[in-house]
């Protein structure tokens, strides 16, 4: 369960660290390749129209400090007036995944890492430490069974959940707790640090926490409140982007030090679990070749239109009829179109099976924005009809 962890100053730093220290050990067992959409060039900056899941009221923990509520309901009022779109979800899965971390049979993982000093030196170790490893050994092999039984379903829900947003947002921590509180009940309060992060490691998450408040308490401290971005296993870049575009919004001093460190990486970055395509013809809702979109686990993001310079015929062939969209600036027409967000790894297969003089390449929407979407051959217009005045397919089948 434990892993590596990068502090830095900016998500440029921690993008640059986590290059030079991430790699692949084949004499490990449990290390893994990167994915190609992982790696970093693909760190850049989040557009901050992001669709996000946050926890939802009832499940939020404060454990009584009403500033770090303060500053959290701050930080989000802040996110949406950015552009974030915000969702409550259900944080009840990931609570319960939480609580095996210390509460089920995985603390003998602890025990197993920490055993010869167990055995030979007790003494050695932090009583309360001792205290929640000890008993590490004694847990039989099936309560470890039941517990992955249960973790499986959990991740399960967790990993639907998080399927449909860009990240989840959680508070860092629900409160900072001082020297004193941890010395009165360091079990529980370690515990309650780990209200909102217990659950990321047996979930196989990845998270980046990010400073978004430096607020001043009544008795006069500064003290400092984040948030953490969250995702599914290798999508640190994507995570380290998002964290990018929350860091611009927010902009705080580096640390102790008072200077502002933006990050330096601008290049617009994407999500790469999908790939947005454009479709204008007979993949349109509806239509009989929906379906290649919906099956893959494409799902629909909006209607728009073209800019001003498209042309569209109606091709010879058939069934099904079919448009061919041809860029023609100056002669064209705003044509109507959806934009469906297709799985990174099923949109090879989509692609192989457009017929030719049919592809996919670069269309330009109403707002000067570029994106992959069906386009003509030239030599497709043989026989064909054009039908560029009805400003979209839909329209022209209904005047046939």
């Amino acid at each position: 369960l434990d892993c590596m962890t990068v502090f830095a100053y900016s998500t440029d730093d921690a993008n640059r660290v986590l290059e030079v220290a991430a790699a692949y050990d084949p004499a490990y067992g449990y290390s893994r390749e990167n994915i190609f959409q992982n790696n970093a060039r693909h760190y850049g900056r989040a557009s901050s129209q992001l669709k996000v899941g946050v926890v939802a009221q009832e499940h939020l923990a404060f454990f009584g400090d009403e500033a770090y509520a303060s500053a959290y309901q701050k930080t989000l009022v802040t996110l949406k007036e950015s552009g974030f779109e915000l969702e409550e979800v259900d944080f009840a899965p990931f609570l319960e995944a939480a609580k095996l971390l210390y509460e089920g049979p995985w603390v003998s993982e602890r025990y197993i890492a920490t055993q010869p000093l167990v055995d030979e030196n007790p003494d050695a170790m932090f009583p309360v430490v001792r205290a929640i490893i000890e008993p590490g050994g004694k847990p039989p092999a099936t309560d470890l069974f039941k517990a992955q039984y249960r973790l499986k379903e959990l991740k399960q829900v967790c990993d639907k959940v998080l399927a449909q947003y860009d990240c989840l947002i959680t508070p860092t921590a629900g409160k900072h707790f001082t020297i004193e509180e941890m010395l009165a009940e360091p079990i529980k309060a370690n515990s309650d640090l780990g209200y909102y992060t217990n659950f990321m490691n047996l979930l196989d998450m990845a998270s980046v926490a990010v400073p978004t408040q430096i607020f001043e308490r009544k008795e006069g401290s500064s003290m400092p409140f984040g948030i953490t971005v969250v995702g599914p296993c290798l999508s640190d870049r994507w995570l380290l982007s998002i964290s990018n575009r929350i860091q611009s919004i927010f902009s705080l001093p580096a640390g102790n030090t008072g200077h502002c460190v933006a990050a330096q990486a601008d290049q617009l970055a994407t999500n790469p679990k999908t790939i947005d395509v454009l479709v204008c013809g007979a993949h349109l809702k509806g239509l009989p070749l929906n379906w290649q979109l919906t099956e893959r686990g494409a799902f629909f993001k909006y209607a728009t239109t073209t800019s001003a310079n498209y042309q569209m015929y109606a091709l010879a062939g058939g069934p099904p009829m079919r448009p061919g969209l041809i860029r023609s600036e100056g002669k064209g027409e705003a044509i109507e179109v959806e934009i469906w967000s297709v799985p990174t790894e099923q949109f090879g297969s989509f692609v192989a099976g457009i017929p030719a003089p049919l592809g996919i390449g670069k269309v330009e929407l109403a707002d000067g924005t570029w994106v992959s979407g069906f386009i003509c051959e030239p030599c497709g217009l043989e026989g064909a009809t054009e039908i560029t005045e009805h400003k979209g397919w839909k329209a022209w089948l209904a005047s046939q």
